[in-house]
């Protein structure tokens, strides 16, 4: 597994900017009209389609900014705009993420 201290200084140097970034949505969480209000932003569709397991710096977990949710469309590319942070984010289990985006478009 990546860690923290592998990530490149020219992504580092990405933490807290606005950036947009282009790959394959996997949902995480849909609301009740139908917007996708969290997914995972992967570079190719294998997570989705046949279950492999990205690399954890091969995928960035996206939350949708305040009550803006995404169209669904976990088939083609798409490309997601916002604000970008870089570090390794944990909970009880571990390590979670290394890539985060507060999702504005």
């Amino acid at each position: 597994a990546q860690r923290a201290e592998a990530i490149p200084a020219e992504v580092r140097a990405l933490d807290g900017q606005t950036v947009t970034v282009r790959g394959f949505m996997v949902p995480m969480a849909i609301d009740g009209g139908g917007r996708v209000r969290s997914f995972l932003l992967t570079e190719n569709q294998l997570l989705c389609c046949y279950g492999v397991m990205p690399g954890m710096s091969e995928w960035i977990a996206v939350e949708m900014a305040g009550e803006q949710g995404a169209a669904l469309h976990p088939d083609r590319p798409i490309e997601v705009r916002g604000r970008f942070s870089v570090g390794e984010a944990t909970d009880a289990a571990g390590t979670v993420s290394l890539y985060r985006m507060q999702g504005e478009a």
